[in-house]
């Protein structure tokens, strides 16, 4: 709500410097629209990415604490976090068919 206002403003200002219609350079209408579309764009991002990082940190203390009561003997997480916050599905059919065999003693 906030931006539109902002970007509102500016084009009255716009439109106040240039009365009439036939009277504004052409050439910079587009520019004007995309310099408002990007200042636009640039206060969603600071107020919407704060969320999205505070809600991936709470995920990720969460799996933490899941992990580290499932296996205490493990000291160092770091593997399973990876594997814990990553939003790509592994193809483990992959993983273990590159993975050499134990032969037996």
């Amino acid at each position: 709500m906030v931006s539109i206002s902002a970007g509102n403003h500016g084009y009255m200002e716009y439109c106040t410097k240039h009365p009439n219609p036939s009277s504004r350079p052409i050439s910079s209408e587009p520019e004007y629209h995309q310099r408002r579309k990007d200042l636009i764009i640039k206060k969603d991002l600071t107020v919407f990415v704060p969320f999205a990082t505070i809600y991936l940190c709470k995920t990720g203390v969460s799996r933490l604490l899941h992990i580290k009561t499932k296996s205490r003997k493990q000291l160092d997480p770091q593997h399973d976090m990876q594997v814990a916050l990553s939003t790509k599905i592994p193809r483990f059919d992959t993983i273990v068919n590159r993975k050499q065999q134990q032969q037996s003693h």
